[in-house]
């Protein structure tokens, strides 16, 4: 039981520090403006949001919070999806360039 617990309690922590970095991660996008950082933050609030939904899925299923709150983040993670794409849709690409190749 205790171990359940701790294995639950480092769950929440992992989801509330994916949560402050999405925020960290926008406003450092939006301070510097350069193309392959605001690209690499955004891989990483991608990835974030991503987990954050699927330890909802993880929490629901096993009864850690109730069914209707895991529901009301994932449908936020949603809405925050569409305004992230238009978010990205404002990229503009710059004379910078990614030395590991992945934003070209």
């Amino acid at each position: 039981k205790e171990a359940d617990e701790n294995l639950t309690t480092s769950y929440q922590a992992m989801m509330l520090c994916d949560a402050m970095q999405v925020a960290v991660k926008i406003r450092s996008s939006e301070a510097g403006g350069i193309y392959v950082i605001r690209m690499e933050n955004a891989s990483i609030i991608r990835k974030n949001a991503q987990a954050i939904q699927s330890s909802m899925l993880m929490f629901m299923a096993e009864g850690v919070i109730e069914k209707e709150y895991g529901e009301i983040i994932r449908h936020e993670i949603e809405v925050f999806k569409e305004l992230f794409r238009k978010w990205v849709s404002t990229f503009e690409k710059d004379e910078f360039t990614d030395e590991w190749g992945l934003f070209v």
